[in-house]
């Protein structure tokens, strides 16, 4: 089985290098196109047949996205892609390059990639300076099994009027609560290249007593909820509906506090250095 996928691989490949397709992207796309199409059509759950079509895949992808020289980051980066099997969690992250530093993940693509991705997600925001701040679309680059929240806008110079930059104070994980943001998350644009970071904070993020009092409120709520919910031996409906309500709600509130009080506190001047060094970094490119 494992050779058989190997060589359906090698066949599309094949016929993508006599494509009449007129560019590289749309080479590429086609590939992987095809390869997923095949996957979903034998229902295909090999690794090796996987890792075979992303070797061959990053192949392609690495002269569309070029060379990326970044301070703190290896030349050397891998697809972003995981897996082209549909029923994998990693399935349909965005095409581009990759590169990891033993704290600091860099996204590198193109705004052709970038753009066949986004007519694919119609829920994305297509106009880039909206896009830099959906922590939504974050997820999608960075993070096959968590999710990005954005908890505070961090403000950038920069003279590059051409360039859409935004960095964010935000958080990864796989519930909302009571958590305090850890990663910045930044996003510039060169030309016809598109660059993100995700990088850990490096001042400690303090609690701010306003905020923890907003969620202390729906918190009570929630127990509220909960507790009438056990009172009825399960079957208050409403009242697990309020308890998801209230958690959901709260955690909202939570970070709009939060949003509204950071650049106030002590943490947050060193944190604006910290996203301005990573976009100087990147405009010295």
């Amino acid at each position: 089985m494992t050779r058989s996928f190997l060589i359906i691989i090698s066949f599309l490949l094949c016929l993508t290098g006599q494509s009449d397709a007129s560019s590289a992207e749309e080479k590429y796309f086609e590939t992987r196109d095809r390869i997923i199409h095949q996957f979903e059509k034998t229902g295909a759950s090999e690794d090796i047949a996987d890792r075979q079509a992303l070797v061959e895949l990053e192949k392609q992808i690495r002269p569309i996205v070029g060379p990326v020289r970044i301070l703190g980051f290896a030349e050397q980066g891998k697809i972003n892609l995981e897996t082209l099997l549909s029923d994998l969690i990693g399935f349909d992250q965005v095409d581009g390059i990759r590169f990891d530093s033993n704290s600091e993940c860099l996204f590198v693509t193109t705004s052709g990639l970038l753009g066949n991705y986004l007519r694919r997600h119609r829920n994305l925001a297509t106009d880039l300076s909206e896009l830099a701040k959906d922590a939504t679309f974050y997820s999608s680059v960075f993070y096959s099994d968590a999710a990005v929240m954005n908890f505070a806008e961090v403000p950038i110079k920069y003279d590059d009027k051409e360039s859409v930059v935004n960095a964010f104070l935000g958080f990864v994980g796989q519930t909302t609560g009571h958590f305090l943001p850890k990663n910045l998350f930044v996003f510039v644009t060169k030309g016809n290249r598109i660059f993100m970071v995700s990088s850990p904070v490096q001042e400690e993020i303090n609690e701010i007593a306003e905020c923890n009092d907003v969620w202390g409120q729906f918190e009570k709520k929630a127990s509220d909820a909960f507790d009438a919910y056990s009172a009825s031996q399960l079957e208050d409906k409403k009242a697990l509906n309020d308890f998801f309500r209230y958690e959901e709600e709260g955690f909202e509130a939570y970070k709009n506090c939060f949003s509204r009080k950071a650049k106030n506190e002590q943490f947050f001047a060193p944190l604006t250095g910290q996203a301005q060094s990573i976009v100087d970094r990147i405009l010295k490119d």
